[in-house]
């Protein structure tokens, strides 16, 4: 049984999820230009938290933030830095349960695109970053025609928590109880 999906995202923080592959986060490396690049990271990673905050409703605007910094983007990649906020439109797609994020006041959609093997690439699970291109779609047989690499999920992330115990703690430093 699958659940609603609401077409306005309450604002919240969330798991982002790219349909063709899995979590979204943020690379490790910051930029000359203090820009990190939104990633499909490798297989592995743990999933990031993305603060998702409505600023119009009407609109579907939002502001996606991540590790305290908001997404923006150069024209063709998104990346997270402490510069202005850009505005994304959030929209579902109701016939493959996932949402597209594009650019407020354009067709320009985040997109990830896949396991392309570029010849460029030293390993092919290194990260991706997620690029920005215009929103595709085709007519396909029961399915919106978004095409996949455009579409993504947003998931309330689940707290991870230690089962109960006696735990004891060591210093990094020495290795010896504290």
């Amino acid at each position: 049984m699958s659940r609603k999906l609401p077409d306005v995202l309450p604002d919240g923080d969330y798991v982002i999820y790219s349909l063709i592959d899995g979590p979204l986060g943020i690379g490790s490396i910051m930029g000359a230009t203090d820009r990190v690049p939104v990633i499909n990271p490798s297989p592995g990673f743990y999933p990031q938290k993305f603060g998702v905050r409505v600023v119009d409703e009407s609109k579907r605007s939002y502001v996606i933030t991540v590790d305290g910094k908001t997404t923006r983007d150069d024209g063709q990649l998104v990346y997270a830095s402490k510069e202005e906020p850009q505005k994304w439109v959030i929209t579902l797609s109701r016939q493959d349960s996932a949402y597209t994020i594009t650019k407020l006041s354009t067709n320009l959609a985040w997109t990830d695109r896949g396991q392309e093997r570029r010849q460029d690439r030293r390993d092919p699970d290194e990260p991706r970053q997620i690029g920005l291109q215009p929103l595709t779609t085709t007519s396909l047989g029961g399915h919106s025609g978004i095409s996949p690499t455009q579409l993504f999920r947003f998931e309330v992330p689940r707290e991870q928590k230690l089962p109960s115990g006696n735990y004891k703690i060591y210093s990094l430093v020495s290795n010896q109880p504290l």
